[in-house]
C-alpha cells in the first residue's frame, strides 16, 4: 500500500491512499511537525501497519513508527479529529471555506477494511511529491 502526500502547508497534509496501483481514498493527516507525538504527520518512509482493535474505532490497522505510539487509520473528517493518525475519505472537501476536509470518511473506512480483509498486516510506503 502506498501514500502519496499531494498537499503540505502549516495546517493540513492532504494525500491520496493507493493499493496494487489502484486509488482508495484520500488522506487527511496533521502537517510535519518535527514526528511530535500527538501533533504530527508520520515522516516519508516504509512501515508495517498490523491489525489491532480500537476501543474507539473497532477493527482498524496501527501503524509501526520508531518513537510514537497510537497510529492509526481511522474516520475523521477534520485535522482536529487526528492526534497523529491517518484520517481517510472518499472526497476532498473545505470545511467553512479555509480548512481542507476528506468527506465520507466511514465510507472510505469501510474500503479499506474490504481489501484488507484476511491479513493481520500490510507495508505501507509514504511519499511526498
Amino acid at each position: 500500500m502506498r501514500l502519496i502526500r499531494i498537499e503540505q502547508n502549516d495546517d493540513v497534509t492532504i494525500g491520496v491512499l493507493t493499493y496494487n496501483g489502484n486509488i482508495l481514498c484520500y488522506t487527511l493527516e496533521r502537517p510535519y511537525i518535527l514526528n511530535a507525538k500527538n501533533y504530527s504527520c508520520i515522516p516519508k518512509g516504509d512501515y508495517v501497519c498490523s491489525k489491532i482493535e480500537s476501543p474507539k474505532f473497532g477493527e482498524t490497522f496501527k501503524v509501526e513508527v520508531e518513537g510514537r505510539t497510537d497510529i492509526l487509520f481511522h474516520p475523521g473528517n477534520m485535522v482536529a479529529d487526528s492526534h497523529g493518525c491517518i484520517l481517510l475519505g472518499t472526497e476532498l472537501s473545505w470545511f467553512q471555506g479555509d480548512t481542507r476536509a476528506v468527506r465520507y470518511s466511514k465510507k472510505a473506512f469501510a474500503i479499506l477494511l474490504d481489501k484488507l480483509e484476511g491479513k493481520d498486516s500490510f507495508r505501507l510506503e509514504v511519499l511526498e511529491v
